[in-house]
Protein backbone atom coordinates (compact mmCIF):
# COMPACT_ATOMS: atom_id res chain seq x y z
CA UNK A 1 0.00 0.00 0.00
CA UNK A 2 2.71 2.91 1.05
CA UNK A 3 4.56 1.41 -2.42
CA UNK A 4 1.23 2.72 -4.54
CA UNK A 5 0.88 5.54 -2.24
CA UNK A 6 4.24 6.54 -3.49
CA UNK A 7 3.74 5.70 -6.36
CA UNK A 8 0.58 8.28 -7.13
CA UNK A 9 2.68 10.82 -5.20
CA UNK A 10 5.64 10.38 -8.07
CA UNK A 11 2.30 11.37 -10.76
CA UNK A 12 1.47 14.40 -8.81
CA UNK A 13 3.26 17.86 -11.41
CA UNK A 14 5.60 19.65 -8.89
CA UNK A 15 5.14 22.82 -10.36
CA UNK A 16 3.06 24.23 -7.73
CA UNK A 17 5.54 23.86 -4.95
CA UNK A 18 9.67 25.47 -4.23
CA UNK A 19 12.34 23.98 -3.13
CA UNK A 20 12.50 23.12 0.63
CA UNK A 21 16.03 24.12 1.23
CA UNK A 22 14.86 28.34 0.80
CA UNK A 23 16.72 28.74 -2.61
CA UNK A 24 13.71 29.83 -4.20
CA UNK A 25 13.42 27.50 -7.29
CA UNK A 26 9.63 25.99 -8.13
CA UNK A 27 9.49 22.60 -9.25
CA UNK A 28 11.92 20.69 -6.72
CA UNK A 29 13.08 17.48 -9.12
CA UNK A 30 14.45 15.98 -6.42
CA UNK A 31 12.62 13.96 -3.19
CA UNK A 32 14.01 12.47 0.24
CA UNK A 33 13.74 9.08 -0.42
CA UNK A 34 13.17 7.76 3.35
CA UNK A 35 9.87 10.63 4.15
CA UNK A 36 8.99 11.03 0.72
CA UNK A 37 7.36 14.64 2.14
CA UNK A 38 10.21 17.30 1.53
CA UNK A 39 11.71 18.33 -2.27
CA UNK A 40 14.56 20.02 -3.20
CA UNK A 41 15.50 20.96 -6.59
CA UNK A 42 19.34 20.10 -6.90
CA UNK A 43 21.53 17.40 -4.95
CA UNK A 44 23.65 20.89 -3.67
CA UNK A 45 20.25 22.05 -1.96
CA UNK A 46 19.55 18.87 -0.47
CA UNK A 47 23.01 18.38 1.41
CA UNK A 48 22.65 22.13 2.47
CA UNK A 49 19.64 21.45 4.27
CA UNK A 50 20.00 17.90 5.52
CA UNK A 51 20.96 19.07 9.28
CA UNK A 52 17.92 20.69 9.36
CA UNK A 53 15.72 17.77 7.63
CA UNK A 54 17.17 14.84 9.46
CA UNK A 55 15.41 15.38 12.74
CA UNK A 56 12.01 16.52 11.01
CA UNK A 57 12.65 12.94 8.13
CA UNK A 58 13.35 10.47 11.69
CA UNK A 59 10.06 12.02 13.26
CA UNK A 60 7.96 11.05 10.22
CA UNK A 61 9.53 7.59 9.63
CA UNK A 62 8.75 6.91 13.29
CA UNK A 63 4.53 8.42 12.97
CA UNK A 64 4.65 6.12 9.97
CA UNK A 65 6.33 3.04 11.40
CA UNK A 66 3.19 3.51 14.39
CA UNK A 67 0.44 4.82 12.07
CA UNK A 68 0.87 1.19 10.38
CA UNK A 69 1.39 -1.09 13.88
CA UNK A 70 -1.44 0.44 15.12
CA UNK A 71 -4.88 -1.49 15.63
CA UNK A 72 -8.15 0.71 14.55
CA UNK A 73 -8.71 3.73 16.95
CA UNK A 74 -12.17 5.46 17.80
CA UNK A 75 -12.46 8.47 15.42
CA UNK A 76 -11.34 11.39 16.58
CA UNK A 77 -14.64 12.94 15.98
CA UNK A 78 -16.20 10.29 18.28
CA UNK A 79 -13.60 11.35 20.91
CA UNK A 80 -14.10 15.30 20.82
CA UNK A 81 -18.23 14.87 20.53
CA UNK A 82 -17.90 12.67 23.76
CA UNK A 83 -15.22 15.31 25.51
CA UNK A 84 -17.26 18.34 24.23
CA UNK A 85 -20.49 16.96 25.90
CA UNK A 86 -18.40 16.42 29.27
CA UNK A 87 -17.11 19.92 29.18
CA UNK A 88 -20.68 21.53 28.79
CA UNK A 89 -22.01 18.98 31.30
CA UNK A 90 -18.96 19.96 33.94
CA UNK A 91 -20.28 23.98 32.50
CA UNK A 92 -16.07 24.30 31.85
CA UNK A 93 -15.21 27.81 30.70
CA UNK A 94 -11.22 27.87 30.24
CA UNK A 95 -9.32 27.15 26.64
CA UNK A 96 -9.45 23.26 26.82
CA UNK A 97 -13.55 23.12 27.82
CA UNK A 98 -14.08 25.80 25.27
CA UNK A 99 -12.19 23.88 22.35
CA UNK A 100 -13.32 20.68 23.45
CA UNK A 101 -17.60 22.49 22.76
CA UNK A 102 -15.98 23.90 19.69
CA UNK A 103 -15.56 20.39 18.29
CA UNK A 104 -18.20 19.16 19.61
CA UNK A 105 -20.70 21.09 17.72
CA UNK A 106 -18.57 20.67 14.19
CA UNK A 107 -19.16 16.96 15.10
CA UNK A 108 -23.01 18.37 15.98
CA UNK A 109 -22.85 20.56 12.25
CA UNK A 110 -23.52 23.18 14.26
CA UNK A 111 -21.17 25.63 13.01
CA UNK A 112 -22.74 28.87 14.03
CA UNK A 113 -22.45 27.38 17.83
CA UNK A 114 -18.89 25.84 17.42
CA UNK A 115 -17.68 29.29 16.00
CA UNK A 116 -18.81 31.24 19.21
CA UNK A 117 -16.65 28.17 21.03
CA UNK A 118 -13.56 29.35 19.03
CA UNK A 119 -14.47 33.72 19.04
CA UNK A 120 -13.93 33.28 22.80
CA UNK A 121 -10.42 31.35 22.96
CA UNK A 122 -9.37 33.01 19.66
CA UNK A 123 -7.05 35.21 21.93
CA UNK A 124 -5.92 33.11 24.18
CA UNK A 125 -5.18 30.59 21.40
CA UNK A 126 -1.08 33.19 20.95
CA UNK A 127 -0.65 31.48 24.53
CA UNK A 128 -0.84 28.11 23.92
CA UNK A 129 1.28 25.47 22.29
CA UNK A 130 1.75 25.21 18.08
CA UNK A 131 -0.73 22.25 18.00
CA UNK A 132 -3.39 23.72 20.08
CA UNK A 133 -3.41 26.97 17.79
CA UNK A 134 -3.35 24.91 15.07
CA UNK A 135 -6.58 23.07 15.71
CA UNK A 136 -8.04 26.67 16.59
CA UNK A 137 -7.41 27.77 13.41
CA UNK A 138 -8.19 24.55 11.47
CA UNK A 139 -11.89 24.15 13.42
CA UNK A 140 -12.28 28.38 12.40
CA UNK A 141 -11.37 27.30 9.04
CA UNK A 142 -14.10 24.32 8.86
CA UNK A 143 -17.13 27.11 10.10
CA UNK A 144 -15.95 29.49 8.33
CA UNK A 145 -16.46 27.63 5.05
CA UNK A 146 -19.65 25.60 5.86
CA UNK A 147 -21.16 29.20 6.52
CA UNK A 148 -20.20 30.33 3.61
CA UNK A 149 -17.59 33.06 4.23
CA UNK A 150 -15.18 31.31 1.57
CA UNK A 151 -12.03 34.33 1.34
CA UNK A 152 -11.98 34.18 5.21
CA UNK A 153 -11.66 30.52 5.68
CA UNK A 154 -9.18 30.12 2.67
CA UNK A 155 -7.42 33.06 4.92
CA UNK A 156 -7.21 31.46 8.17
CA UNK A 157 -6.71 27.80 6.70
CA UNK A 158 -3.39 29.10 5.49
CA UNK A 159 -1.72 30.28 8.87
CA UNK A 160 -2.95 26.27 9.74
CA UNK A 161 -1.04 24.83 7.18
CA UNK A 162 1.77 27.46 7.95
CA UNK A 163 2.18 26.06 11.22
CA UNK A 164 1.80 21.81 9.97
CA UNK A 165 1.34 21.07 6.33
CA UNK A 166 2.07 17.24 7.28
CA UNK A 167 -1.07 17.22 9.29
CA UNK A 168 -4.08 15.42 8.16
CA UNK A 169 -6.71 17.13 6.29
CA UNK A 170 -5.07 20.53 7.16
CA UNK A 171 -5.29 21.53 3.51
CA UNK A 172 -8.94 20.55 2.73
CA UNK A 173 -11.10 23.12 3.55
CA UNK A 174 -8.63 25.77 2.56
CA UNK A 175 -8.79 24.56 -1.20
CA UNK A 176 -12.87 23.43 -0.78
CA UNK A 177 -13.09 27.43 -0.10
CA UNK A 178 -11.16 28.54 -2.99
CA UNK A 179 -13.55 26.30 -4.93
CA UNK A 180 -16.32 27.41 -3.75
CA UNK A 181 -14.90 31.11 -4.32
CA UNK A 182 -14.78 30.37 -7.67
CA UNK A 183 -10.54 30.44 -7.49
CA UNK A 184 -9.98 26.99 -8.82
CA UNK A 185 -6.37 27.16 -9.89
CA UNK A 186 -5.46 28.08 -6.31
CA UNK A 187 -7.71 25.03 -5.12
CA UNK A 188 -5.78 23.27 -7.35
CA UNK A 189 -2.43 24.08 -6.21
CA UNK A 190 -3.47 23.66 -2.32
CA UNK A 191 -4.65 19.90 -3.16
CA UNK A 192 -1.59 19.73 -5.54
CA UNK A 193 0.59 20.27 -2.20
CA UNK A 194 -1.82 18.28 0.60
CA UNK A 195 -1.01 15.46 -1.87
CA UNK A 196 2.62 16.00 -1.99
CA UNK A 197 2.99 16.98 1.63
CA UNK A 198 0.26 15.83 4.20
CA UNK A 199 0.75 12.39 6.44
CA UNK A 200 2.90 10.54 4.27
CA UNK A 201 2.60 7.64 6.42
CA UNK A 202 -1.22 7.67 6.06
CA UNK A 203 -1.47 5.99 2.31
CA UNK A 204 -5.70 6.40 3.63
CA UNK A 205 -5.63 9.87 3.74
CA UNK A 206 -3.20 10.54 0.61
CA UNK A 207 -5.95 8.51 -1.65
CA UNK A 208 -8.30 10.75 -0.45
CA UNK A 209 -6.58 14.17 -0.80
CA UNK A 210 -5.83 12.64 -4.45
CA UNK A 211 -9.16 12.11 -5.07
CA UNK A 212 -10.07 15.59 -4.02
CA UNK A 213 -7.08 16.93 -6.39
CA UNK A 214 -8.92 15.01 -9.40
CA UNK A 215 -12.59 16.80 -8.51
Amino acid sequence: AAAAAAAEQQDIRRDFIDCDAGCGKSAPAIRCARCLTVYYCSEDCQRQHRPTHSPECRDINWFRDQHDSQEQEPSNQFIHQGAGMAAMLAGRRDFGGLLWKAQYWQGMENWEGAMECYKSIFDEMMNRSPPEQRQVLMGICRCLYEIGSYEAAASIGMGAIDMNRHFPEVHKYVALAQKASGDYDAAKRTMTRAVLYETPWDDKNIEANTALLQE
